[in-house]
């Protein structure tokens, strides 16, 4: 087996996230979902153990393949017997944002979901508590006109932020500031548009609070 013949292999079978294994986020692939490629999966389970190197896993050994941003290994020898390939994230950071996130009462298990289907849940939820945070915000904080400073037009508060807006030679500058016992400047950007100063210093200060 070539590298692309690899490639193709990997792209025509299903994998399906393993829900048992939670603090060790993978995925697998079973010969009884498509067992008209079982030449294929014993030759890529031969392509993994000429081309792969050792790792360690808890208490057991395996050989391991790096293909695009995925690691593979089977745990059928001899390779004859393959019935199952396992892959997983090469990247550890992201594995642990999916070790929390799957632990976590947001995670809701689908049926044949993959990891990248975990991952989109994960981003999807991330959106939803940010848009719930924007509009928490716009419901609680408001623009006032505030013309304390020179070329000043409007002023907000959320948290330990604050924002002034500036209309100067035709551009919105935004000046964001951060109150942690001493005051500093944590942004300044100028815009065209009034509506795109006041959505970025929205973002920049919901942003900011956070930390």
């Amino acid at each position: 087996m070539t590298l692309e013949e690899a490639k193709n292999y990997i792209d025509n079978v299903r994998w399906q996230y393993a829900k048992t294994y939670v603090t060790a986020p993978h995925e697998y692939t079973v010969l009884d979902w498509k067992p008209e490629t079982k030449e294929q999966m014993i030759d890529f389970a031969n392509f993994i153990l000429e081309n792969g190197y050792k790792e360690q896993f808890y208490s057991k050994t395996y050989t391991v393949l790096q293909i695009g941003e995925y690691k593979y290994w089977s745990m059928d020898f001899p390779t004859l017997n393959t019935n199952l390939i396992n892959r997983t994230f090469i990247d550890e950071a992201r594995k642990a944002r999916l070790v929390n996130f799957v632990q976590s009462p947001d995670f809701k298990h689908v049926y044949k979901m993959s990891l990248e289907d975990v991952e989109k849940q994960m981003r999807d939820k991330k959106a939803k508590d940010e848009q719930a945070l924007l509009e928490n915000l716009r419901v609680e904080d408001v623009w006032k006109e505030d013309h304390s400073w020179e070329n000043q037009i409007l002023s907000r508060w959320h948290g330990a932020c604050f924002t002034n807006i500036y209309f100067k030679e035709g551009l919105y500058e935004v000046k964001i500031f951060l109150d942690c016992g001493t005051i500093d400047m944590a942004k300044w950007k100028s815009f065209t548009s009034l509506e795109e100063a006041k959505a970025f210093a929205e973002k920049e200060m919901l942003r900011l609070d956070a930390y």
